[in-house]
């Protein structure tokens, strides 16, 4: 009998370690991940139409449009032969809703992984961030480089970014609380979904420990 495929939706506040979570499944499980974030930020710094119709709204803390945001992941999950994870999608009832209609039609198990964190560690963790241009993501806390603010890999000089900032930060944990949170509303009414709470303010690997767990108990 052929095994459904699978998707895990990461939801959580910036900062709360769902995009670490998630590339650590992508090298232990054959999955595809997909993260809105870095899809945007990736046409932003490609100069795409795309990417300078939603360079003003990431630059001010704003969420891309549904209809934008929507057509990209329902993309990649119908190329997609393998398991996938969703990271930062659907962060609101309606893409919820869209994406529930999509996922109907295909024969898909459904997990849901929230990551908790207390609001004064996003602020900590996402002041902290560094990035280089080759791909390589540091913290100056929690993963530093050896040589202060530049990349171990290409000697690059590493960049903040733009978003980084206590007003912006703060604006898009309102965002979340406001219109992610209730993402879960929704699915623990639906019904059709897996529903797992993770507490995001431990390390990485007791994290990843946990959601491996829960994983392998998937039939």
């Amino acid at each position: 009998m052929k095994q459904k495929r699978k998707l895990f939706i990461f939801i959580g506040p910036p900062g709360s370690g769902k995009g670490t979570q998630a590339e650590l499944l992508t090298r232990e499980y054959n999955i595809n991940y997909f993260s809105v974030g870095e899809i945007l930020r990736t046409e932003v710094r490609n100069k795409t139409k795309l990417g300078r119709e939603v360079a003003a709204y990431l630059r001010s803390g704003q969420l891309a449009p549904d209809e934008v945001v929507s057509k990209i992941m329902f993309g990649k999950l119908k190329r997609s032969r393998k398991d996938i994870i969703f990271d930062g999608f659907p962060r609101n009832v309606d893409q919820a809703v869209s994406l529930d209609m999509e996922l109907d039609k295909m024969k898909i198990q459904r997990v849901v992984f929230e990551i908790t964190l207390p609001t004064k560690k996003i602020v900590e963790r996402i002041m902290g961030r560094r990035y280089c241009v080759c791909g390589k993501t540091y913290h100056i806390k929690h993963n530093p480089p050896v040589r202060n603010n530049v990349c171990d890999s290409c000697g690059r000089r590493l960049k903040t970014r733009a978003d980084a900032k206590s007003d912006v930060i703060v604006k898009r944990q309102e965002i979340y609380l406001l219109q992610t949170a209730k993402v879960l509303h929704f699915y623990k009414a639906d019904g059709g979904y897996l529903l797992k709470k993770i507490n995001g303010d431990r390390t990485i690997p007791v994290i990843n420990q946990e959601i491996n767990n829960i994983i392998k108990e998937l039939k």
